[in-house]
């Protein structure tokens, strides 16, 4: 039992770290961005940090 609670324990670090990552390496984006044509349709905050600080990017 203690063996596969520490898997359980190192799969969620591993998850958390990952999506922790992925936060530093996806830019930030304002709440108020339009997402590009052909991005993902998932919400916002799932692969970047949401901030009204960010600058607004142009779309091409």
């Amino acid at each position: 039992m203690r063996r596969v609670l520490a898997w359980i324990g190192g799969i969620v670090a591993a998850l958390f770290v990952g999506w922790a990552v992925l936060h530093v390496v996806i830019s930030p984006v304002n709440p108020e961005q339009e997402a590009p044509e052909q991005h993902v349709s998932a919400p916002c905050w799932t692969c970047h940090i949401v901030s009204a600080s960010a600058e607004l990017q142009e779309l091409e």
